[in-house]
């Protein structure tokens, strides 16, 4: 049964039920005056949000990378 359901969903035969809807819903949102602020606003949030690391990262085509030269 989660292997039929899988497939179901994957299809797209759900998001087709409400397929013209969503599209009117969607090009509504895109034609808004906000929608480009609101790109640029959910980039800086994933760009806050992801997690990195900034120390220890040694230079780059240089081994071994992660010597500590401080004296």
């Amino acid at each position: 049964m989660i292997n039929y359901d899988a497939i179901f969903f994957s299809q797209g035969v759900i998001d087709m039920c409400y397929w013209k809807k969503m599209v009117k819903i969607r090009r509504e949102l895109g034609d808004t005056v906000l929608s480009p602020i609101l790109v640029g606003c959910l980039i800086f949030l994933y760009a806050i949000c992801s997690p990195m690391n900034y120390g220890g990262l040694g230079q780059l085509f240089y081994y071994p990378l992660f010597e500590d030269y401080t004296i």
